[in-house]
């Protein structure tokens, strides 16, 4: 008989859960990206669609984006990444643009779990009082995840990066249909 009580969400606090939901799916992530030959990682699988390569450089530098730009002020950002950050449509970023930025699979890889371990660092700095805190009176009808700028950006990367996972997968069925 198993006496260890079994894993709770609630047991991890809410910038626990932040983190663990940035963690849970970056594994998956990556073997997705690994996945997808060499050759194919800067070409757009379709019209409109971005490349494999665009779209993990995508979620790496956007969650640095999120955590380092907007909550800490900070622009670390490699300058051969800022094509992966998206102020322009992602499909408009080039075959050749995208082939500079990757100087290989490993690489960007890397650079995200350095990012990830900076947005660890800045989740450990901070509490989960932080994420409620909601720094003027919140009308009845607002939304519990608005009016707190921290919780918001947090969740934003978040979402943004469960999206890049389902695009992410996607792109890779659409290489693999050709």
């Amino acid at each position: 008989m198993n006496d260890q009580p079994g894993f709770m969400y609630t047991d991890l606090g809410e910038r626990g859960l932040i983190l663990w939901g940035l963690d849970y799916s970056m594994k998956w992530i990556i073997d997705i990206f690994r996945s997808i030959p060499d050759e194919r990682l800067a070409a757009q699988p379709a019209k409109g669609v971005p490349s494999p390569g665009w779209t993990f450089g995508h979620i790496a530098v956007a969650e640095r984006a999120h955590i380092g730009r907007v909550l800490q002020h900070i622009d670390d950002i490699p300058d051969a990444y800022n094509v992966f950050y998206g102020y322009q449509s992602p499909a408009a970023a080039t075959e050749e643009q995208v082939r500079a930025a990757i100087r290989s699979k490993d690489d960007l890889i890397s650079y995200w779990r350095e990012v990830r371990g900076k947005t660890a660092s800045y989740l450990a700095g901070i509490t989960d009082q932080d994420l409620k805190t909601i720094p003027h009176p919140q009308p009845p009808e607002g939304d519990p995840n608005r009016d707190n700028a921290i919780r918001e950006w947090l969740l934003m990367t978040l979402q943004h990066q469960n999206h890049n996972w389902g695009r992410l997968a996607t792109v890779k069925a659409l290489i693999e249909s050709t």
